[in-house]
Order: structure tokens, then sequence, then C-alpha cells
């Protein structure tokens, strides 16, 4: 047979959870951060196609890993959104900009992190707005397409990295240990 707890008794238990915690500091901060991390990480994260005005047929779905100008050791880690110089990007989803500025080969580039522990990556930027704070919402204009850094055309280069390993992505074959972080873009869109 159960036995049921009055509420008046859960709300003294929780009460004395609460207070040893807050007596006991060296506990308190470590639960915390467990706390914050597995609520970010369980957190829902709507996406969006960062371009303004592309749909699914702007970028091509098997580059993400594996393209033509792939070598053995140089993998397509996200994917090329074609679209006209000096269209609007925006955010695919809520964050914290933590980069804005020049990112080697994606040139001009924006990182931002999202909710559910995921570095997003906008490569490749003509221009990138200036920021009052860094945090940003989903849709909101963070830049504009264009051609910097090793590009051939304008577009978009956008990958998303989790900082949390997705072990079960893990390849032996083609560097597939790596994608265990590198996530594909397309699978992640919400293309509605």
């Amino acid at each position: 047979m159960r036995k049921f707890m009055h509420p008046e008794q859960r709300v003294f238990k929780i009460k004395t959870v609460f207070k040893t915690l807050m007596h006991n500091r060296k506990v308190l901060i470590p639960v915390i951060i467990v706390l914050s991390l597995a609520w970010l990480y369980a957190c829902p994260e709507k996406t969006m196609i960062p371009v303004v005005g592309a749909h699914v047929g702007d970028w091509e779905p098997e580059y993400f890993w594996d393209c033509p100008w792939c070598t053995e050791y140089d993998k397509h880690k996200g994917i090329d959104i074609i679209k006209d110089f000096n269209t609007p990007v925006r955010s695919s989803t809520p964050g914290v900009i933590l980069y804005s500025g020049w990112f080697g080969k994606y040139g001009r580039a924006i990182i931002i992190l999202s909710p559910k522990l995921r570095l997003h990556l906008y490569g490749h930027l003509n221009s990138q707005n200036t920021f009052i704070s860094p945090f940003v919402f989903r849709g909101s204009e963070i830049g504009y397409v264009g051609n910097t850094g090793d590009s051939d055309l304008p577009h978009l280069h956008y990958t998303i990295v989790t900082i949390l390993p997705y072990f079960w992505l893990f390849e032996i074959n083609n560097m597939g240990f790596l994608k265990i972080f590198f996530l594909n873009p397309d699978t992640i869109l919400d293309k509605s």
C-alpha cells in the first residue's frame, strides 16, 4: 500500500532540502550548474532557415559531410545556402552571440550559442550587424549573405556544433568520429 504525504508535509520536506543546500555552498554551486545544463539541454530548440527567402532547394543536403571539393581529411561540416549578395541573414534560434568577426576560411562570421548547448556558425557574411546586447531572438537579423573567406560565390555557410557529444552518431570510417560534434543542419532546420 502506498503512503501518501499530506501537502504540508511535502512543502516542509522541500523547504528542508532547500535549507540544507543553502547552508552547504560546496554542494549548492555544482547542483545549480548541473540543473542549469540539464535544463538548457532539455529545452526545445525550434529552428528556422537562417536566410530570408530561402527554401530547401537553396542547398544540397548531401553536401553536409562529403562534397565534390572535400578531401579525405577536410570534410564539409555544414550546408551552403545559396542566395543573392546582401540577402539578410537571421538567427535560426534564440541565443547568445559568442563571436562576431573574421573567422579564417569562413570569412566574416558569427557564432551563436543556442539553448540546447549548440554553436551555430554563420559564415561568409558580407557584413554583420552591430549588436547592443549579446542576446538575439529567433529571427533577429544578424548580417548579410556574402562571399568572404574561402568562397567563390555568394552564400551562407551554416554549421551546427554540439558541445555535448552525440555518441550514437559515431562512425569509424570517413572521419566519422567528428560527427558526434558536427550535426547536419538539414535534419535540424524547421523547413515549414
